[in-house]
């Protein structure tokens, strides 16, 4: 600690403030770079959501599809076809209409192979909506004829496991972020909890230890032997005079007065 006797008491308390200051903007760093990671993740883990909400929903169009394809298929005539025709062409409707936000939601990676799926999709929406033209204009025998057949189904099955691929991939995707997620939190609370304590430990350290080693105890040193002076003794040494801070200077005056 003698290197601190020619630095200014005010000079060590503007470093004390100074390093306590500057451990705290670390740690705050800390956390708002955590912060932005986990909001990335987050719309990471957002993304992974739309991606399996669409999925799952372009699963039930096709479910409802089928159904209502069955419908006209089995209809006793074309007024009855018609009744089948409508809500599934509005199936196709949103099917078509959200198939490019589909698309754009797909990972980067996916982009290529999702151009496979996508050709599955318009397939069946062509082929779904002559259907229904059919149905409703020529009758469900037509109908029938046009649709009721394997390669009608294959094109059905292909892009039923398009789907089920996908809402797996996205479910386990959204599975793995969450679990992620969790544990960054976990870690980066404890970290910044730890730092938090170490800097405000080492804060208070620094602060005692620089109060009582270095200006403390020599204003007692200093403050004693002005006392022995004051008592008359003045073969007393007077602590400090060779210091270069405040307490050296004060302990030169005492020289100069003893």
């Amino acid at each position: 600690m003698r290197f601190l006797d020619n630095v200014k008491i005010r000079t060590r308390i503007l470093a004390t403030i100074l390093l306590m200051g500057i451990g705290l903007c670390f740690v705050g760093w800390l956390g708002v770079n955590a912060i932005q990671t986990y909001d990335r993740r987050l719309e990471d883990l957002n993304a992974a959501a739309h991606r399996a909400l669409l999925a799952q929903k372009y699963n039930s169009a096709v479910f409802s599809v089928v159904m209502d394809s069955r419908g006209i298929y089995h209809a006793r005539d074309i007024a009855e076809a018609k009744r089948f025709a409508k809500p599934l062409l509005a199936e196709l409707a949103w099917m078509e209409q959200n198939l490019p936000g589909y698309e754009a939601s797909q990972k980067p990676e996916y982009r290529a192979e999702f151009q496979q799926q996508k050709k599955t999709i318009t397939e069946f929406i062509a082929f779904r909506r002559e259907l229904a033209r059919l149905g409703s204009e020529a009758g469900p025998v037509e109908a029938d004829r046009f649709g009721n057949n394997d390669a009608n189904r294959a094109n059905r099955q292909a892009l039923n496991r398009d789907l089920v691929a996908a809402v797996t991939r996205n479910d386990e995707e959204l599975a793995t972020i969450s679990s992620e997620l969790q544990n960054f939190k976990s870690e980066q609370m404890r970290l910044i909890l730890a730092l938090s304590g170490l800097v405000l430990v080492a804060a208070l350290g620094a602060g005692l230890a620089l109060a009582s080693l270095t200006i403390s105890r020599p204003i007692t040193r200093l403050s004693s032997g002005m006392q022995a002076l004051a008592d008359g003794d003045t073969g007393v040494e007077v602590f400090g005079a060779g210091r270069g801070d405040e307490i050296g200077a004060m302990a030169r005056t005492v020289q100069v007065f003893k």
